[in-house]
């Protein structure tokens, strides 16, 4: 039978409705619904809900393996790319389907343990704030910061991130299980469309500031992270710009990056392979001009 690609365009697109129609009808009476436990049995406060969260990524970063059976279940919930999720009362349009949860099952098979995530206080009040800030405008885009949508359990939370379906470099699985993170603020709040979102926000330490550049630097590296680049990501304030570069000298080594600093300025290039250019400006005088 010749397969007519517009009638299958159709019928994915009416599906996808139908999903999005039941989950608004299914909604309309708890989007206020605060977060919970696991069990459904006990409402957490904001401050239960990000220790809770904490908890969960914990558990998956000291010992990986201890996820697993909890991928293995999502397995059985796939319908095509429907997943359903019972806890949470939804069903999900996956991208990719089964695939992501199984490259997620080799992933956390294979990677050896890491260090203890500190939730620090003042980094959730300011993932409470951007949470405020984006539920309330309906916004979804982010820099720097770890999003999950539509989900109100902590352990679904830190799933969805690891599986991280749809994204090819799987970032955000990256950014839960990185080492050189030490710290962590989550934030939770309703969203205007997507129920609710949960917000967090890693970082290496929350304490003393390290040192920073106060003159220019232009650097070119390749393969290895220089001491000369570390100086220059720890005096630029755009996390997700930071991991982009230490995912790419660290698991990229044909690639190389030059990164242009100035005091209130950054553009950073990967000449070879994406020729990608990223810049960043922040409210520091730049001196050098």
């Amino acid at each position: 039978m010749k397969k007519d690609p517009a009638r299958v365009d159709r019928l994915f697109a009416a599906a996808r409705l139908a999903i999005r129609d039941e989950q608004v009808a299914a909604s309309a009476a708890k989007d206020d619904a605060p977060p919970s436990d696991e069990h459904g049995g006990k409402t957490l406060s904001e401050e239960e809900f990000a220790a809770a969260v904490a908890a969960e990524l914990n558990a998956v970063r000291t010992n990986p393996q201890s996820y697993i059976p909890y991928l293995e279940a999502m397995l059985t919930q796939f319908s095509g790319n429907i997943l359903t999720i019972p806890s949470e009362g939804i069903r999900l349009q996956t991208e990719e389907g089964p695939t992501a949860v199984q490259d997620c099952l080799v992933f956390l098979k294979a990677h050896p343990p890491v260090d203890y995530l500190v939730l620090e206080p003042n980094m959730s009040k300011a993932a409470v704030d951007h949470a405020l800030d984006l539920g309330n405008n309906g916004a979804v885009s982010h820099t720097g910061k770890l999003l999950a949508f539509g989900l109100c359990r902590p352990r679904n939370v830190v799933l969805q991130l690891l599986v991280d379906d749809g994204v090819p470099t799987r970032g955000d699985r990256m950014t839960l299980m990185d080492n050189k993170f030490k710290s962590v603020g989550v934030g939770f709040h309703t969203h205007k469309f997507q129920k609710f979102v949960c917000v967090l926000d890693f970082a290496g330490g929350f304490g003393a500031l390290v040192d920073k550049l106060t003159t220019a630097k232009l650097v070119h590296a390749r393969g290895e992270i220089t001491a000369d680049v570390e100086l220059v990501l720890q005096s630029i304030p755009f996390d997700e710009l930071k991991i982009e570069v230490r995912e790419v000298l660290t698991n990229a080594p044909q690639k190389s990056v030059s990164l242009n600093y100035k005091p209130g300025s950054v553009t950073v290039t990967n000449p070879d392979g994406s020729s990608q250019i990223k810049s960043g400006t922040w409210g520091v005088a730049d001196a050098a001009q």
